[in-house]
């Protein structure tokens, strides 16, 4: 199907990598109001705990982003298998813009720094303290893997045989520094200076008016470019 990816390509690939980050935390939003009956204060990349949930109930909001971000993945798996190429282009492209690498690498992290994943932190409230952190991290490791290398295998053979290693490794590699830089790095620290201004008021499930108006144009700069996920192979 894609042999290779243009400017165009990835700058719509992007688009709807960000519009399906923002999925994501959504998803921990929603969850966090409908199980913890509160609505978290959030960045643009992490929707914390909030109320007095129980780790019995706040393992769900926990794991609720990555399950909606596999079962995009896997979504986009089915997609490749219909007929269309335009419904087969953006299958093809949901199972990289939901960052299968990013649910992946900071695993291994996990156990060398205080940080942790939505992966880990549901693993630990389901298993109790008296497991360790190694194995808690193996779990996960191998969990994700059996999650994500089915999509992964269909997207590899939608890739035309002559250049499926280089389109295969930069689409798997590139989501993840992008939210780095952009989001993380970038418009995190945006919304940090601008706290106590309107911008940074939440709105819709504790979620500030900048990350909705940032949503918004994202949305909108991705239906004008959607075409652009379908490269016609003349133009490949």
């Amino acid at each position: 199907m894609l042999s290779r990816f243009n400017a165009r390509y990835v700058f719509t690939f992007l688009l709807l990598t960000l519009l399906f980050v923002e999925l994501h935390e959504l998803v921990h939003g929603w969850l966090n109001h409908i199980l913890c009956g509160c609505d978290a204060a959030r960045v643009f990349d992490n929707v914390p705990e909030c109320g007095d949930c129980n780790a019995a109930v706040s393992r769900w909001v926990d794991i609720g982003g990555p399950l909606f971000s596999f079962a995009a993945m896997w979504g986009g798996m089915l997609l490749l298998r219909v007929p269309q190429p335009r419904i087969k282009a953006l299958g093809f492209a949901l199972i990289f813009a939901n960052l299968p690498f990013g649910r992946l690498i900071p695993l291994p992290f996990t156990l060398l720094t205080p940080s942790t994943s939505d992966e880990m932190t549901f693993i630990r409230k389901l298993t109790g303290a008296e497991v360790s952190l190694y194995i808690r991290a193996a779990i996960c490791i191998i969990v994700v893997l059996a999650l994500t290398i089915p999509p992964l295998r269909a997207a590899w053979y939608a890739i035309r045989e002559d250049v499926r290693r280089r389109v295969f490794w930069r689409l798997y590699f590139l989501p993840l520094p992008f939210i780095l830089i952009y989001l993380i790095a970038g418009w995190n620290n945006v919304l940090r200076s601008l706290s106590g201004t309107p911008w940074s008021k939440p709105v819709i499930l504790g979620t500030p008016l900048l990350i909705v108006v940032h949503t918004a144009v994202v949305l909108l700069l991705l239906v004008l470019t959607f075409r652009h996920l379908y490269i016609p192979a003349a133009e490949e």
